[in-house]
């Protein structure tokens, strides 16, 4: 089960994100045995089988931008006495541990509240395992999700990336270096929603030495939480060629300058809607105003 964080606050177009959050998610998981994906009362439904990989899937959506949190659960009919019974076969307490119940209803037909819930299974947990209740310093917790007539009940929440799914903001075309700057602005453009592409300006002097080169790790990296982009390699030597007159102290200005026109030259042919880079301030390098 699947819990998303900002997107339940959108409007008319919240099914638009959820869309691509649902289409974000299947993407992440692309390869890895599960029945099927769906939407439900502002939650989203992984489905496992048996032969799915629970460690795999907890790897993979943890790198999905949108996901607030998400839990393996156990599902049974929203019934009190089918709840008791699921957490007596799927879990288990050492005697005096301290344990809480926390439940949530979001089926408003069922004929008990999420404080019933709370009652009956703190009280099974009390007399099956002889736990003891606490409320504010529980040592394990068992979370328990009422909704389309099932109850889900898990006992882990892992957090997610929060955020906004990529792809929703637009696409940009961002400027790569072999730095730390505009990676980590490449990760945070992704987190608001931005589908991006890269341009990377190389002193390459072969095809074949991009195989090794440090922005190829970079993008590996960046890539687990895009799942797929375009990387714009683009030599740099005719600018230093038509430099050799300049003054050299305006030469980094000049380069900065014949980067962004190229960017922008990109941007336009392709359709990308803005530039980004890992431009900073209060830095004591190039980028400082």
């Amino acid at each position: 089960m699947i819990h998303y964080g900002e997107l339940g606050l959108k409007g008319l177009n919240r099914p638009f994100f959820e869309k691509k959050l649902i289409e974000n998610i299947g993407k992440a998981v692309e390869g890895l045995e599960y029945d099927k994906i769906r939407k439900k009362q502002g939650r989203i439904i992984l489905e496992l089988n048996q032969k799915s990989d629970k460690n795999k899937f907890a790897d993979l959506l943890k790198r999905v931008f949108g996901i607030a949190s998400f839990a393996f659960c156990f599902r049974t009919e929203a019934t009190l006495e089918n709840i008791k019974q699921l957490v007596g076969k799927k879990f288990s307490l050492e005697a005096g541990t301290l344990a809480k119940v926390s439940a949530k209803r979001a089926d408003k037909t069922l004929p008990f509240t999420s404080m019933d819930v709370n009652r009956e299974l703190g009280t099974y947990l009390v007399n099956r395992f002889k736990a003891k209740i606490s409320l504010t310093q529980p040592q394990k917790e068992i979370f328990v999700e009422l909704f389309e007539g099932k109850a889900y009940v898990f006992d882990e929440r892992f957090n997610g990336l929060y955020g906004l799914p990529v792809g929703v903001s637009g696409k940009v075309l961002h400027l790569l270096s072999g730095g730390i700057d505009s990676p980590v602005a490449a990760w945070l453009l992704m987190k608001r929603g931005c589908e991006l592409q890269f341009l990377h300006f190389h002193a390459f002097q072969k095809f074949d030495e991009r195989k090794n080169a440090k922005i190829l790790e970079l993008m590996k990296i960046l890539t687990q939480y895009c799942f797929k982009t375009k990387v714009f390699f683009v030599p740099y030597y005719p600018f230093e060629a038509e430099a050799v007159e300049a003054p050299a102290r305006y030469r980094l200005v000049l380069f900065r300058r014949f980067m962004v026109r190229v960017a922008e030259e990109i941007a336009t042919k392709h359709a990308i809607l803005a530039l980004g880079s890992g431009e900073n301030l209060a830095q004591v390098s190039s980028q400082t105003l």
